[in-house]
């Protein structure tokens, strides 16, 4: 696996990094003592291979959850790594440790809306509704991203969590019908669509909803969506 590799760059996950994660992991299983643990707090911190940085991360957590300095450590983690799938580690290590910390939740609502990486402001989110579903304040955090934000991943990813976590809620799904008929851009407006076809498939209004969304809707993109979603929610309708 040392250079010069077999694969591309961008096949660098899928070909070795199970391997990479595997022995990391084998270590910190097999040698549960201060060495190793020193080794993974090194090598999360200047490993050239992003994969070991990011795998080491998460066994510094989980082997020192009683370590007073775990969560400063994450956290210096997450604002210092210039690789957003080991910042994105770092940030959802920090939510599961901090979950009982009080000021954890308004740190991962800040990376939310500020942080300068979408995939980053993606796994916020997703922490601040795995860890906080319960609290007031979630829901209307989560609608607002759903249509501030201004990448269209953390955008979709906003709407998925409010359409699954608060899919009782009596207001998300008149919500989800204003995404999908008039929210931009068109990536959205097609999550809007999915949402409510695999979210209320018994709900009787849906079928016709996607019914005349598929002939009417001035976006080819919600026209497209809703037939999709009919072909895989209805398969078995005769009409």
């Amino acid at each position: 696996y040392d250079s010069p590799y077999y694969y591309e760059p961008y096949l660098e996950w899928i070909e070795v990094g199970p391997t990479r994660h595997r022995a990391v992991r084998t270590m910190s299983a097999v040698w549960p003592d201060e060495i190793t643990r020193k080794w993974l707090k090194a090598a999360a911190e200047e490993d050239s291979d992003w994969i070991v940085r990011q795998v080491a991360i998460q066994e510094v957590r989980r082997s020192g959850s009683d370590d007073p300095n775990i969560l400063q450590w994450l956290k210096e983690r997450m604002q210092r790594d210039s690789k957003a799938a080991v910042r994105r580690s770092a940030l959802q290590e920090f939510a599961r440790q901090g979950k009982d910390t009080a000021s954890t939740l308004v740190w991962l609502k800040e990376c939310a809306c500020t942080d300068p990486q979408v995939t980053v402001r993606q796994a916020a989110l997703q922490e601040v509704t795995r860890g906080w579903k319960s609290d007031a304040g979630t829901l209307p955090f989560l609608m607002d991203r759903a249509g501030a934000d201004p990448g269209l991943f953390a955008r979709q990813t906003a709407l998925q969590e409010v359409a699954r976590g608060w899919k009782n809620d009596p207001r998300i799904l008149q919500w989800l019908k204003e995404r999908a008929l008039s929210d931009h851009p068109s990536g959205i407006q097609w999550g809007a669509v999915q949402e409510l076809a695999r979210g209320w498939p018994t709900l009787p209004e849906i079928l016709p909803w996607l019914k005349r969304a598929a002939r009417h809707d001035a976006n080819p993109s919600v026209r497209q969506a809703a037939l999709q979603e009919l072909a895989y929610g209805w398969k078995y309708d005769i009409d």
